[in-house]
């Protein structure tokens, strides 16, 4: 009787914790895989992986559109690890591959509901030679695919549940000395 309750509860506790384990999992593996292939330095002079080292450095900007969340993003990297500003920059790169990863798999997994068709497709991406040449290079690709990734899963999370009704601009209806008592109360839509 015993083993039948753990049992119950191992599958129950599989079915609601067990999708952030497979992400986290992939998000490691994939990290794991791409630090191993990193590039140690500068790929090519007259690049981006020369720019976006140096732009992170000394914040400066970079060609346009300037790229500002990568630079600052390259920026908290160089400082914790000041010895190798190259290679910090491609592991910013590294990080967000592998979260785009994890990500893809979740996006995949709410729209397929099963787990092996997400765990394969996230795989796929992984491995493929374009996007793995990316994440182990200062290059702003796997951030914005990171991006893409998350707003899909914001989004498609929101289409199945929808978080409050809004009615555009009904605040505007609201009396100015209300407005903050009806925000105050949730009363808000």
């Amino acid at each position: 009787m015993t083993t039948k309750r753990t049992m119950v509860a191992g599958r129950e506790a599989w079915e609601r914790f067990g999708d952030g384990l497979l992400a986290v999992g992939l998000f490691v593996l994939g990290l794991a895989a791409y630090t191993q292939t990193l590039a140690p330095s500068v790929v090519a002079l007259f690049d981006d992986s020369l720019e976006f080292p140096l732009v992170s450095f000394r914040l400066g900007i970079a060609h346009p559109t300037g790229y500002p969340l990568y630079t600052l993003l390259g920026k908290l990297f160089t400082l914790a690890f000041p010895n190798d500003v190259a290679w910090a920059v491609n592991l910013l790169s590294a990080v967000a591959g592998a979260l785009t990863v994890a990500l893809v798999f979740l996006v995949i997994r709410q729209l397929a509901k099963r787990r092996l068709p997400a765990l394969l497709g996230a795989i796929a991406l992984g491995v493929s030679p374009v996007f793995w040449s990316q994440s182990v290079v200062a290059e702003v690709y796997t951030l914005n695919g990171a991006f893409i990734a998350a707003m899909l899963l914001v989004a498609l999370r929101w289409a199945r549940r929808p978080l409050v009704p809004v009615q555009p601009f009904s605040l505007l209806l609201v009396p100015p000395g209300e407005v903050r008592a009806s925000l105050l109360d949730g009363e808000g839509g």
